[in-house]
């Protein structure tokens, strides 16, 4: 591995823009597309609310109502909106 390589901490208020929106179509509402764009989520995000909701979210893939209200909150708490 050459020395002159830097490695830079990863920002602690990464965007999650990208993976939110991917979360939000209805193609990628299935359980290997959420676990994708979800991992990604809790790995930018220490929040353990945010945490909580992609739970839920994941128990209710097929329940719109549900699945949206907590998909809005983490917008919110992202500060997405």
């Amino acid at each position: 591995m050459p020395k002159n390589i830097i490695i830079k901490p990863a920002k602690t208020n990464e965007s999650c823009h990208y993976e939110l929106s991917k979360l939000s179509e209805k193609n990628h509402r299935n359980p290997m597309s959420f676990e994708h764009f979800s991992s990604c989520i809790e790995a930018k995000c220490s929040d353990t609310t945010v945490s909580d909701e992609l739970d839920r979210m994941n128990d209710y893939l097929y329940n719109d109502l549900k699945y949206f209200c907590s998909y809005k909150l983490i917008k919110r708490i992202l500060k997405q909106d």
